[in-house]
């Protein structure tokens, strides 16, 4: 292997490395200290629940435009139908969302539940972004966007 490809392979295991410590070593110790065992295990459900519905979907989105990018780059439109399937998505995972935040076993007041919204979109943003850094195989930036957005 060339010194750019394991260069780029170490890049993306430093820069996952980084986020997974943060959240793991600094931000959710944090939180387990300022709220009671049952807050804190509510907080990890609904955390795990917007990781599956975002992660899945905008890591969905991200792997098939980087498997698809060949196609579209002799279009004019160089993202093809991603923006629409994108926008389509989004509104899918907030309608659902909506319907899952007005579980009443969740029992959480109007402001958490739009904070809660707010949060899936922009984890399902996050998920999808990184393929524009990913196509360009630009691991430095996937790498500062990781790291900034557990700071």
């Amino acid at each position: 292997m060339n010194k750019k490809v394991i260069s780029d392979i170490f890049l993306n295991i430093i820069s996952l490395s980084i986020s997974t410590c943060i959240l793991q070593l600094i931000v959710y110790p944090v939180i387990s200290s300022n709220v009671s065992i049952s807050s804190f295990g509510k907080i990890l459900t609904i955390m795990g629940g917007i990781n599956v519905i975002s992660v899945v979907i905008g890591g969905s989105l991200n792997n098939a435009q980087l498997i698809n990018q060949k196609f579209y780059e002799n279009m004019d439109d160089y993202y093809g139908d991603f923006k629409l399937l994108l926008y389509r998505y989004l509104f899918l995972i907030l309608a659902i969302s909506s319907i899952i935040v007005n579980i009443p076993l969740l029992n959480i007041s109007i402001i958490e539940k739009f904070s809660l919204l707010i949060l899936v979109f922009l984890t399902t943003l996050r998920s999808y972004i990184p393929v524009l850094w990913r196509i360009k195989l630009n691991y430095k930036l996937i790498m500062f966007h990781l790291s900034l957005i557990h700071i």
